[in-house]
């Protein structure tokens, strides 16, 4: 599952999940998620006066997550 955001608890009775986004390997839009990771790539390369790099930087990591989850079906 590829999450972004939130806060895990893991104890010995089970695990709670509260996140931003989440999604299971096969609901990922491999497609789709390339294209997002290439965006964010495309935007911190152009390094823009107005750019806002912590934004761009937390777009290319959650689309590098989706492929990572995505690719170990």
């Amino acid at each position: 599952m590829a999450t972004s955001g939130g806060v895990f608890e893991v104890l010995r009775t089970g695990v709670t999940v509260l996140a931003e986004t989440a999604e299971w390997a096969s609901e990922i839009d491999v497609e789709r998620a390339e294209m997002a990771r290439q965006r964010a790539q495309d935007v911190l390369t152009a390094n823009l006066p107005d750019l806002n790099r912590p934004r761009a930087e937390g777009a290319l990591a959650r689309a590098q997550n989706r492929l990572k989850v995505a690719s170990n079906l």
